[in-house]
């Protein structure tokens, strides 16, 4: 009897625990009649007496809120730093694909929505306000800007990877206040050219933007980044507006 007991009382003890470091949560709520849905990283190094930052993660074109979670692997990151990641999901485009409006493609308000996860978020945990930040991938590196032009002021800083914006985007651009942005791009991206197209700003163009909108220096200080791996063909710089 008592080595039953004792059974019981320890499986009520692991259950106990599993459910504290369990630090991911899965949500959503209906916007615009729609059903949207989110992943929450929240970082065991989080005080939750202390406003934490917020970093909204975005996927790209075709992908999701989860395989975006382990392709970039902010985790161990934000255990570290002590920060909170949200991981939201798009919504399917007309060829029922998932996306974020940023082609013109849909009439979906995904700025509305992400202003609407933080003020939920915000309902849940303790959110630093003055720190939250977007990130994204491809398709998620724009939807990144386009949350820099329309809620910047709401969003502290921003940084797209192979993500720029569409030329009629930038064209009508009026960004609330100076913003931080970081453009990570490959000169040879045959998807998004680095050069532009018909549809997207060259990456320059881009920086240029920016850089009359933040006041920085016209002319980068730049450095040229260790080449971990010499047999892949590839180098890498960073151009630092200041």
């Amino acid at each position: 009897m008592q080595n039953r007991i004792f059974a019981l009382i320890f499986f009520m003890l692991l259950t106990a625990l599993s459910v504290r470091t369990q630090n991911t949560i899965v949500g959503s709520f209906m916007h615009g009649g729609l059903h949207r849905t989110y992943r929450v990283y929240v970082s065991p190094a989080i005080n939750p007496a202390v406003p934490a930052p917020l970093i909204i993660n975005l996927h790209g074109y075709g992908s999701n809120n989860f395989e975006q979670e382990l392709y970039t692997n902010f985790k161990p990151i934000a255990d570290t730093a002590g920060f909170i990641i949200v991981h939201p999901n798009g919504t399917p485009d007309f060829s029922n694909t998932l996306h974020w409006n940023t082609f013109g493609t849909s009439n979906v308000d995904d700025v509305g929505f992400l202003s609407a996860l933080i003020d939920t978020l915000s309902t849940q945990l303790n959110i630093n306000q003055s720190r939250v930040y977007a990130t994204g991938m491809s398709n998620g590196g724009f939807m990144s800007f386009q949350l820099a032009c329309q809620l910047g002021n709401r969003i502290a800083a921003i940084a797209s990877v192979t993500g720029t914006m569409t030329v009629t985007n930038l064209g009508t651009c009026q960004p609330a206040r100076p913003l931080p942005v970081m453009q990570i791009h490959g000169t040879a991206d045959a998807t998004v050219p680095y050069l532009g197209n018909f549809f997207f700003a060259p990456v320059q163009n881009l920086l240029n933007f920016w850089v009359g909108v933040n006041g920085t220096s016209a002319t980068p200080e730049i450095y040229q980044l260790p080449d971990i791996n010499p047999n892949d063909g590839c180098t890498a710089e960073r151009h630092t507006y200041m």
